[in-house]
């Protein structure tokens, strides 16, 4: 008969807890489709029946595990399997926290609390029954993540972490660029010889299986793409402003004397407009990033979700015009006022929580680093690239990790006052005795 450790146990917890939450919200919420949806069920379609006539500017994996599915089942099938699978890679992503967690503390309470703050997240919850990239994404990344955390040291590790990723970047391609980073950490932790080792075995794989995208295109479109192709429109986005994605040709347009460019022609008129953009006012453009970055960082992922006014735009009426009793009884009545809510706290105890465990690991930042440097990574590339609270989501699991150590810091402070003794009271005697003390000795 198997017996778990304790860790282990907690780990099936989290796993079982968080799979039995996601097929109860496949059963309970809605389908709602995101505006990128059709593109990949239509794309991955055409792919696997070698349709496909125009080259795609997105990762395909998702396109393809999509659109494979529909071509084989029919779409009305294929969104209820899919929405299935969704639910079983939400789950074991919470593992793969949990795991990551447990490796850098040791702790099992620091791995409990932050796979539970993936599996309880109610913004995960959503986001997995959504039909976007974004679960496979993260799932991918925080299983290659967790490859790399458990196993230092391990050639086969590398080459699965390898692997994971290039797969990861296949789906969304801000992910490119990070294996430089953690070769750059392999270098850090390891004597220089077994680094390089590590490093080539791990970029030679990420770049085999990246590059396996490439050569399709190459083939079937005589163009070459690593990853995707679509990175000149959030730059453009990001240097102009983003109205909705109807309104991106118009801004290429606006950029390019009326005419929508196509091809690689797209990234050189984006290259342009952004240089011309920070040459103009190189004060304005950063201060125009940055304010963008922070709004979307301070903006919890999945909110357009639930219906009706906005809860920040709730609150803003309740402060400005009416902040009675009444008025707080009609503003928390509002539309989707609760789960809303739900939504900014667990928002903001990874926002606060996670800095706080920021701070609390930084002497053992090469240890964290994998994952500090992953939080990095994101909010340095979306300084340049559009920042939105969805594009910044994929950093929650590498936060909430952080936000864990945090949280149970602060659970042993209180724990610690609560079991301090009370002062003794002054005596009469004026020693700090109580009276009679000396007597009998």
């Amino acid at each position: 008969m198997l017996k778990f450790t304790v860790p282990h146990r907690s780990w099936l917890w989290v796993v079982g807890l968080a799979l039995l939450i996601r097929l109860i919200s496949v059963a309970a919420l809605p389908l709602k489709l995101a505006d990128d949806t059709h593109s990949y069920l239509d794309k991955g379609v055409e792919m696997v029946t070698n349709t496909i006539t125009l080259p795609i500017n997105f990762g395909p994996l998702y396109a393809l595990l999509s659109g494979g599915t529909v071509a084989a089942l029919g779409e009305q099938p294929a969104l209820t399997l899919l929405r299935l699978l969704q639910a079983v890679l939400g789950a074991l992503t919470c593992g793969f926290v949990w795991r990551m967690a447990y490796h850098l503390s040791r702790d099992p309470r620091v791995a409990t609390v932050a796979g539970l703050g993936i599996a309880l997240n109610p913004i995960f919850i959503i986001e997995n029954n959504a039909l976007t990239s974004e679960t496979l994404f993260i799932f991918l990344l925080a299983w290659g993540l967790s490859l790399y955390v458990a196993a230092p040291g391990s050639l086969r590790a590398l080459a699965g972490v390898g692997g994971l990723l290039a797969l990861a970047a296949l789906t969304r391609a801000m992910l490119l660029l990070f294996p430089l980073g953690l070769a750059v950490h392999l270098f850090l932790t390891w004597p220089w010889r077994r680094a390089v080792r590590g490093a080539a075995v791990l970029l030679v794989i990420y770049a085999a299986v990246l590059g396996t995208w490439t050569l399709y295109n190459v083939r079937h479109f005589n163009r070459v793409i690593i990853g995707a192709s679509g990175m000149g429109d959030f730059l453009l986005m990001g240097a102009v402003g983003y109205n909705g994605a109807s309104a991106v040709d118009a801004a290429y347009a606006q950029n390019n004397g009326g005419q929508v460019p196509t091809g690689e022609q797209r990234n050189q008129v984006a290259l342009n407009a952004v240089g011309s953009s920070i040459l103009a006012n190189p004060l304005g453009y950063v201060s125009g990033r940055a304010r963008q970055l922070l709004d979307a960082l301070l903006q919890p992922h999945q909110t357009p979700y639930f219906p009706g006014e906005s809860l920040k735009a709730l609150a803003a009426n309740w402060l400005n015009q009416d902040r009675s009793l009444s008025g707080l009884a009609k503003l928390v009545s509002g539309d989707a006022f609760w789960p809303k809510l739900s939504l900014y706290v667990a928002h903001y105890v990874a926002l606060i929580f996670g800095t706080l465990g920021l701070l609390l690991t930084r002497w053992q930042w090469k240890s964290f680093a994998p994952l500090s440097g992953l939080i990095a990574y994101t909010l340095l590339l979306h300084f340049f690239l559009l920042a939105l609270p969805r594009y910044l989501f994929p950093m929650m699991p590498a936060l909430w990790v952080f936000a864990a150590v945090g949280l149970v810091w602060v659970w042993n402070r209180l724990a610690v006052r609560r079991r301090l003794p009370h002062p003794l009271t002054p005596s009469p005697t004026g020693e700090g005795e109580p009276s009679g003390t000396a007597q009998g000795h």
